[in-house]
């Protein structure tokens, strides 16, 4: 039997014959095959005839076992069938060729034409099928394209539509793939099928082509049917095999089988059922069962032939870095750190094994290279499919890998496994069809370019998000950032980019967010500023997201694997940015006490409070809030009222974080307690707003919310807290108190001041952070420093620093002070004078003499103005006295000059008001529109003027509300410098200042300032006795320098005349500088009375009483009145107790110190030898000379016999310069023509000289003489006493009679007396003449032939400013021996 079952050549495979049992025939119907599942057009082809076409149809729809040819399309008979109408009954396949048998139902009688059986081979090329018929069975060797000898001839079918199928594939999903589960795969887009590849045994039976008959599109199912039935035990089965897939790229997909394993099919993924010919629909929701979906590391890749590198994606993040490795085969270690290089920089998409470093094959890879795909992770591991670009030959080398990784520190663990990953495949452990397991350690990192601040490692507590993880060496959020978007929870960022200028930090999810198929990169743009060391503050910088759940600040951008690097500063700028209150704070675990910052402003205080939940009241005056002592910490005190404040189950809580948003402040606060974020909360915002002494306060938990505000209970908050403050625990100081309410600040604009410290205004900006208001926090009534703590803090370096402002203030009115900033320059600070200084939360004291020292101090020009507003015109301060005139003037901007032609500025006849008359000229000045300024305060420094100016008009950005000019004189003019606001530091008169409009050059028409003449000889520079070098501007009346001396600690230098009575020679002269005791203004005069000696020579008496506050100088002192500014010298030059004779002081113009010399008092006209007696040591008593002969001005000392200094002079040579006797004594002043150093050698000495016989004693005092100064008495200020003895005269030449010695009796003058041995005439011939007298008389020559006597008078007589000797010559006889007669020689 075995030998003839088994010809030589048996059938071949369409040779088969199907047998039907009657009265069955129903029920044998098979599907028809795949191809001939549709309505088709169709042609057929007897072999010398064509028929049917275009309008004929042949259908297998709907049952897919009836084929039904339409005769009254096409009448031509098929299938040998009258009706047209037959049944599949079974179906092979053989050498590419369908072979199907179909069975006629109808009652055949005509064998003929007619049969029960047909035999259809069927071929398909595209969408047209080609079928040739065999009338029973098929016959040997039949072919589609041929008509067999037994056959009606050939079909060509042309596709309308099927009945089967019907998937939407994705667009490329059509030709040639590589498939990571089953190698190269074809796939049919137009047939919904997979047409080979898929090579799945089950029960023995190959199913290689799989059909697309169901989908879901919102799941993407796609459900395939095996195109093979097997048949077990002779029982048909249909195999299933639901794929739910997800596009990565174009052209590559990732795909997970949605069944269990089964046995009958080797383990794979297929759901195997009874094939029920009557069923032919499937829905994805029975057999796309998602209970029985594999792991997720069982997913497939499959990738486009031909785009391999479109399918690139980037790799992990654990892999973004490059690094050396080991491989382990399971039996030996290859590789190395010496000797292994893995590189996945800088693409990010492609593994690059050097194999030239380690030739172990990886990746199952011959070149090495490897593109990353797509990963999935299962915990804390991940899976990467990897595509191998190169050769493959599917033994050593394969298309695909799977690596299983995971991390631990800087390590990566991997293992492989060939094609898809293994179930159950873990990193550690070499897989059944892996290579083996590697160690990376990473070298240098390629994803994001961050540096995060060095405590940002660890666990951290957010206020916005919970507690999070950071990781310090992969700059990223490792977990607690989490939040749904479209589905996919984000949980792990990392930091791709930032902007450390701004401070700003751009982090990208580590995974992907699909929309419509589409993978997208979510970001979350943060700006950060470091608070302390362990806590910092930032602000999400993106627009508000809608489909992230919560609903958060985040921004979506479609995925490309050529894109690795973002813009920091595109990606964080949101078209409605967060406001200041929407910050959310860090506090690294573990460092609560590092935290702690100061609560703001309005809280430092004790307060009782209530509390409104929303239902009711609680709390109330039995209740108490500390903030005091420590500024940082709140503390409820739950025993007097339980109420649960700021989530705090324990009521206390630390201030970590303050902003301020217009009126409010919202103040992040920490629990340092329990915490189970139900009730008790780790952060709360308080939302703060004050009116006077009560606060209102919101609450929320965690982070303050975008429409939080102090009166509205917050969805998540617990209410409204009323507080009421008991007692402040703010420092000790006063502002002021005429400093409450608004004021202008000549630099900062508009201030208020408030309570006892506070002000608001001073914006200054430091380190991109701006200071708008501050606090007095400590004071120094005596310098009157007032020291202002800044109530915002600035970040420099990520640390919060205190900005502190000290300033020294002065009183000018009560409407209007000034002030300097005594602290150094920060150039941080926009140049401003503060101080910033580290914040230190136990700090909460601090004291002038530290902050308020600096070490360059503002310089006088420096100074600012407030003005009181309201109160402008009751500012207004005298100009100073180089601008109380009238002037034309030349404007020059720097390089163009106006006003040249014509111009007018007065600031007369106010002395407060300067008018520019802008009919004359146009050009801007003082920065006022009107041309109309008030001086309100002036600052002299030796030639400058610096003068602060206020504009009452209009004020804006052209036009400014203070200027400040800086004038000086010179010999070519006045010159002024303008500058908005305050003087610029060392501004100069003559340069253009940087803010200013130009320079003016002033030509004065008129002074309205004093009505004075000075002598036509009194200009330039002086020497004065009594104040040293002097400088007179007789065209202004001033004394420019000189004047100089302290009153009540104010330094007097420059002098104008107001007024003067020509008729005495009287001058009224006022200082140009206001004194200020206790804060109050006065002015200071000095009258004088002069009489001229020479033409550059006068003397003074100063007609004021003794002022003990001013070094004991004579002047006047008076309450200063702006609006006077005339003075009557009658009443200015009146003193109590005016000047003794003696108290002269002498003027000597420089240069003409031989021309105002005269002659030496009558006693001092000889040659003396002299004692000096200073006090304690006599000297000069062995040897010594001093001559006043023979020109009897200059008094000549020879050091050579003695070397002790005589009237403060070097050469011992000093002039006569005026001579005043009082009673018996002379008060005689000289003048030093050599060498001045106003110490040892003086310009000036006066003596105090009394004679008796030959015998002449002298006092001596540097300068002018004393007041009481006495000849026998040293000097305070003297060298000491001289003793001088003459031992011959100069002064006469003649010899009076032997008894003319003592009194005698005078016919015309009554009574006389002689001094014999000095020749003179003591007392007695008394003569006045134009208001002189002489009365002193001393012999110079005589005739004894004659008896000739000429007698010249010790005095000179001044007519009219010139000066004559008066002489008397007599002719005398002897009556008797005690009588005599004599005529006067002289006219009258």
């Amino acid at each position: 039997m075995l030998d003839r079952c088994q010809p030589t050549n048996g059938p071949s495979g369409e040779e088969y014959h199907v047998l039907i049992k009657k009265g069955y025939e129903s029920s044998v119907k098979q599907w028809c095959p795949i191809p001939l599942l549709g309505t088709f057009s169709y042609t057929h082809d007897t072999g010398s005839v064509t028929t049917c076409g275009a309008g004929s149809v042949v259908s297998a729809c709907p049952d897919w076992t009836e084929l039904k040819f339409n005769y009254s399309q096409c009448s031509t008979t098929q299938v040998f069938s009258v009706s047209g109408i037959v049944q599949c009954v079974a179906t092979i396949e053989y050498n590419n060729t369908i072979y199907t048998t179909v069975f006629n139902p109808e009652t055949v009688t005509d064998t003929a034409n007619f049969d029960k059986f047909t035999c259809l081979a069927i071929s398909k090329v595209g969408e047209t099928l080609y079928i040739s018929d065999a009338k029973g069975s098929c016959v040997k060797g039949q072919t589609s394209t041929v008509k067999t000898s037994t056959g009606s001839g050939t079909l060509v079918l042309s596709t309308y539509s099927r009945c089967y199928g019907g998937c939407n594939f994705p667009e490329e999903w059509d030709s040639g793939w590589y498939d990571s589960g089953h190698g190269d795969i074809t796939l049919d887009r137009n047939n919904s099928a997979v047409t080979s590849g898929w090579s799945i045994p089950v029960f023995g039976t190959n199913i290689d082509s799989w059909t697309c008959f169901a989908e879901n599109s919102s799941s993407n199912y796609f459900l395939f049917k095996g195109d093979q039935i097997p048949m077990p035990s002779g029982v048909r089965q249909n195999v299933f095999r639901c794929v739910k897939w997800q596009m990565s790229t174009k052209y590559s997909y990732s795909y997970y089988i949605l069944a269990g394993t089964e046995s009958n099919a080797t383990n794979s993924r297929v759901f195997i059922e009874a094939h029920d010919v009557n069923v032919t629909s499937w829905t994805t929701d029975t057999y796309c069962n998602e209970t029985v979906a594999p792991p997720v590391e069982e997913f497939h890749m499959i990738v486009k032939k031909g785009h391999e590198a479109d399918a690139k994606h980037w790799c992990p993040v654990m892999l973004l870095s490059n690094f050396t490795y080991s491989h382990n085969d399971g039996s030996a270690t290859n590789c190395g750190p010496s000797n292994s290089d893995l590189a996945v920089c800088p693409s990010w998409t492609t593994m690059t094994f050097n194999y030239a470093s380690c030739s172990t094959v990886q990746g199952f890879s011959a070149e090495g290279v490897l593109y990353c795909l797509k990963y999935v992770l299962s915990g804390s591991t991940i899976f990467l499919s990897v595509l191998n670009p190169g050769v493959v030959d599917n033994i050593s080398t394969h298309r695909f890998t799977c690596y299983a990784l995971t991390e631990n520190g800087n390590t990566v663990y991997m293992s492989d496994s060939k094609g898809s990953c293994e179930a159950g495949q873990t990193p550690t452990t070499k897989s059944s069809d892996g290579s083996g397991t590697l160690q990376l350690a990473s070298t240098e990192r390629c994803y994001g370019f961050c540096t995060f601040p060095l405590t940002w490692d660890g666990p951290w507590y957010d206020s916005g998000m919970g507690d999070i993880t950071l990781s310090y060496t992969i700059h990223s959020v490792t977990s607690g950032w989490r939040v749904n978007v479209n589905g996919t929870m984000l949980n792990s960022w990392t930091c791709q980019s930032q902007n450390a200028t701004l401070g700003t930090m751009l982090f990208r999810a580590d995974d992907f967010v699909v929309v419509n198929g589409k993978l997208y990169n979510v970001f979350q743009c943060i700006k950060m500023t470091q608070l302390t060391n362990y806590s910092y503050s930032y602000y999400v910088m993106n627009d508000l997201m809608a489909d992230s759940d919560p609903i958060l600040r985040l921004q979506m951008t479609e995925y490309s694997p050529d894109v690795t690097g973002w813009d920091v500063d595109s990606l964080c700028s949101p078209t409605s940015p967060p406001e200041d209150k929407e910050y959310h704070v860090l506090v690294k675990q573990g460092y609560i006490a590092d935290v702690k910052q100061w609560c703001p402003i309005p809280l430092r205080a004790n307060f009782n409070y209530t509390h409104d939940s929303g239902l009711g009241a609680s709390c109330g005056t039995d209740s108490h809030l500390s903030v005091c002592p420590d500024w940082v910490t709140l503390r409820f005190n739950y025993s007097l009222c339980p109420t649960i404040q700021a989530f705090s189950k324990e009521g206390v809580v630390q201030c970590v974080h303050t902003v301020v948003q217009g009126d409010t402040y919202y103040t992040s606060v920490f629990n340092p307690g329990l915490v189970d974020d139900s009730s008790f909360h780790r952060f709360s915002c308080l939302a703060i707003t004050e009116v006077g002494g009560t606060l209102t306060v919101s609450d929320s938990a965690g982070s303050c919310q975008s429409n939080q505000d102090s009166g509205t209970k917050q969805a998540d908050g617990s209410g409204i807290l009323i507080l009421t403050m008991q007692d402040s625990c703010y420092g000790s100081c006063t502002l002021p108190p005429l400093w409450t309410g608004d004021w202008y600040d000549s630099f900062y604009g508009q201030l208020t001041f408030s309570g006892t410290s506070a002000l608001a205004g001073w914006q200054v900006t430091s380190f991109t952070s701006v200071i708008n208001s501050w606090t007095c926090v400590s004071e120094d009534t005596t310098n009157n420093y007032l020291l202002f703590l800044g109530d915002q803090t600035i970040a420099f370096f990520g640390m919060p620093q205190n900005v502190f402002r000290c300033v020294k203030w002065i009183k000018i009115t009560d409407n209007s002070f000034y002030y300097y900033a005594r602290s150094d320059i920060e150039v941080n600070a926009n140049n401003a004078r503060v101080e910033v200084k580290a914040v230190d939360p136990a700090v909460t004291s601090w004291s002038t003499a530290s902050y308020c020292n600096p070490t360059s101090a503002p310089g006088p020009e420096e100074y600012h103005v407030l003005i009181k507003k309201g109160s402008e015109s009751l500012a207004k301060q005298w100009c100073p006295v180089p601008l109380l005139g009238t002037f034309n003037y030349v404007h020059n901007d720097g390089t163009t000059e106006s006003c040249a032609s014509d111009s007018q500025m007065t600031a007369c006849p106010s002395w407060t008001t300067i008018q520019f008359d802008y009919t004359k000229c146009s050009k801007t000045q003082a920065f006022s529109q009107e041309g109309s300024v008030y001086c309100v305060n002036t600052i002299t420094e030796g030639d400058k003027y610096y003068t602060a100016l206020y504009n009452p008009g209009v004020v804006n950005t052209v036009y400014h509300r203070f200027t400040c000019y800086v004038i000086s004189e010179t010999s070519s003019g006045f010159y002024v410098s303008d500058s908005p606001g305050i003087c610029k530091a060392g501004q100069n008169s003559t340069v253009k200042a940087t803010d200013g409009s130009g320079v003016l050059t002033l030509n004065r028409t008129h002074s309205c300032h004093g009505l004075c003449y000075f002598p036509s000889t009194w200009d330039g520079v002086w020497y004065d006795s009594g104040m040293g070098n002097i400088t007179l501007d007789r065209n202004m009346h001033r004394v420019t320098s000189g004047w100089t001396f302290q009153v009540h600690g104010t330094q007097m230098e420059t002098w104008t005349c107001q007024n003067q009575i020509n008729d005495t020679d009287t001058m009224l002269f006022k200082s140009d500088k206001i004194v200020e005791i206790n804060s109050i203004k006065y002015n200071v005069f000095r009258c004088i009375k002069y009489t001229r000696l020479t033409n550059y020579s006068y003397i003074y008496y100063v007609f004021n009483d003794v002022e003990t506050n001013a070094g004991n100088q004579r002047v006047k002192v008076e309450l200063h009145d702006p609006s006077v500014n005339s003075w009557d010298p009658a009443t200015y030059c009146n003193p109590t107790s005016g000047p003794g004779q003696e108290e002269y002081h002498v003027l000597v113009k420089a240069g003409y110190t031989n021309e105002v010399k005269q002659w030496c008092p009558v006693p001092l006209l000889g040659k003396f030898s002299y004692v000096h007696h200073d006090g304690l040591t006599a000297t000069c008593s062995s040897s010594s000379d001093l001559r006043v002969c023979p020109d009897w001005t200059t008094m000549a000392f020879n050091y050579s016999l003695c070397s002790t200094t005589q009237a403060f002079s070097q050469e011992g040579i000093v002039h006569c310069v005026n001579t005043v006797t009082v009673g018996s004594t002379y008060y005689v002043t000289v003048l030093n023509p050599g060498l001045v150093d106003g110490t040892q050698y003086r310009r000036f000495t006066c003596y105090a000289l009394t004679s008796s016989g030959s015998t002449i004693q002298m006092s001596d005092s540097a300068g002018s003489c004393q007041a009481g100064q006495v000849a026998t008495v040293k000097q305070t200020d003297g060298s000491g006493t001289l003793t001088l003895t003459s031992y011959e005269s100069c002064h006469g030449s003649c010899t009076l009679p032997s008894d003319w010695n003592g009194a005698w009796l005078d016919t015309e003058k009554d009574s006389i007396t002689f001094d014999s041995a000095t020749k003179r005439i003591t007392n007695g011939w008394s003569i006045s003449a134009y208001n002189n007298s002489v009365s002193s008389w001393t012999c110079h020559n005589d005739n004894t032939t004659q008896n000739y006597l000429l007698f010249k008078a010790d005095d000179l007589m001044d007519v009219s400013g010139t000066k004559y000797n008066v002489f008397r010559c007599i002719k005398w006889k002897q009556l008797t021996p005690n009588s005599y007669r004599y005529y006067i020689r002289e006219g009258e």
